[in-house]
């Protein structure tokens, strides 16, 4: 069974050639895909239950759709819950689900508001950690990738995603490569292509469904260590949900995935960031991205640097314009609804933590999970944390670096 949020769910078949389903083609499954239909219909298909918020929207009429009435007149929804300390509550449905609840999170009051805790994560979240290393893997697209390091010769490391525009070193990528670091993790940070401080070879660049260059990583790094973790933020932590749904090749070392603040519905994302509200965060990104465009000019044929200077406003304008075509989407619509991770959720192949925070600003509706998605998936839903803010106090630090460090040690199972 499968039970997720989104502004509309369809999809019910059998398997076809999905993006990234790893069952047989013929098997009967659900896919949660927002606006479309994928599959051919059945006569035997699963009957479940679906749940959307901020409202329900009827199933079409034929869809053969049935609420689990018993389900959800019950009180306790079916969840495997473990709270900050490590302490498990089940019921007997655990096996569908795993929901991380942890107890007397309040960080300080001026930073209970999702604006206020977002910014100021980022201006004052100060770090001295320095990573020791860079390497550059030679791609054989002729592009190239930079990894910096923090090395101790140990048999774990951990992999760092960062956000859109960041980099390895972005404050949270610091701050987390210090703190594991400190319990014995060798550190690897990957600069996606175009933001380690030197312009990328080729005109693709990077994007939230981008994850062959996480998976060459990864098998890197797998190479190298006997127990391989991941850890994305925002845009990376999309990057290591889809990895962790559709590679074919995830290594055997593969242990734990972890996904902070992740945009895994970039519909209802892009729609968030564009309200006036959050006219800050929209205009820093696409100021940013439009000096890369710029600076790609000469790489795409046919580009108008000025006509495309004027023509993109927005960032989904710059997605329709550059984002899209470059990668291989037919337009931004097309690639919202193949980047975003949500869908690909029920394909888990490995443990993987998701945090989340109901007050983040760069989230939309449909990035929130209300049921049951994977067993495979572990999530956490706060009431406070902002976008990859989630800070406690001085002394305890930050949220999901406490509950990370319990999730790595197998302290929450």
């Amino acid at each position: 069974m499968v039970f997720g949020r989104s502004p509309r769910v369809e999809a019910l078949g059998v398997a076809s050639k999905a993006y990234c389903s790893p069952v047989e083609p013929g098997a009967p499954l659900l896919l949660l895909r927002p606006g479309r239909c994928r599959g051919s219909s059945s006569k035997e298909l699963p009957k479940v239950a679906l749940s959307v918020r901020p409202r329900i929207q009827p199933s079409p009429p034929g869809y053969p759709l049935r609420p689990l009435a018993d389900l959800f007149r019950k009180k306790t929804l079916p969840y495997r819950k473990i709270d900050y300390l490590g302490h498990l509550q089940t019921n007997e449905f655990s096996f569908l689900m795993h929901i991380v609840s942890i107890k007397k999170y309040k960080p300080p009051f001026y930073y209970r508001n999702g604006h206020v805790h977002t910014i100021g994560s980022a201006l004052f979240r100060k770090s001295t950690f320095c990573f020791t290393e860079r390497e550059r893997l030679e791609l054989d697209d002729s592009d190239f990738l930079d990894l910096d390091w923090y090395k101790h010769k140990k048999h774990k490391c951990l992999v760092l995603v960062h956000g859109l525009e960041g980099s390895s070193q972005s404050s949270y990528i610091l701050s987390a490569a210090k703190r594991f670091s400190a319990i014995g993790f060798d550190i690897c940070a990957i600069n996606l292509r175009s933001c380690s401080g030197e312009m990328n070879r080729l005109p693709r660049m990077y994007h939230h469904g981008e994850i062959e260059d996480l998976g060459l990583v990864v098998n890197k790094v797998s190479n190298r260590y006997r127990e391989v973790f991941v850890m994305g933020f925002s845009l990376g932590g999309n990057q290591v949900l889809k990895y962790l749904s559709c590679s074919q090749t995830i290594p055997s070392n593969f242990q734990k995935g972890v996904a902070i603040s992740p945009p895994i519905h970039l519909e209802s994302c892009v729609q968030e960031i564009h309200k006036p509200i959050n006219r800050l965060y929209h205009q820093r990104f696409l100021k940013t991205l439009l000096k890369k465009m710029a600076l790609k000019a000469d790489q795409i044929p046919n580009f108008d640097k000025a006509k495309m200077r004027d023509r993109v406003k927005t960032i989904r304008e710059f997605d329709d314009a550059f984002t899209a075509p470059i990668h291989g989407f037919e337009n931004g619509a097309d690639y919202y609804d193949k980047a975003s991770a949500l869908q690909d959720l029920p394909f888990l192949q490995r443990p993987a933590l998701l945090i989340t925070s109901k007050d983040d600003p760069m989230l939309g509706d449909g990035c929130y999970l209300d049921q049951l998605v994977s067993k495979n998936l572990y999530y956490l839903e706060t009431k406070y944390g902002g976008h990859v803010g989630f800070f406690h106090s001085k002394h305890e630090g930050y949220l999901y670096e406490n509950i990370t460090e319990k999730w790595f040690n197998n302290e929450l199972v």
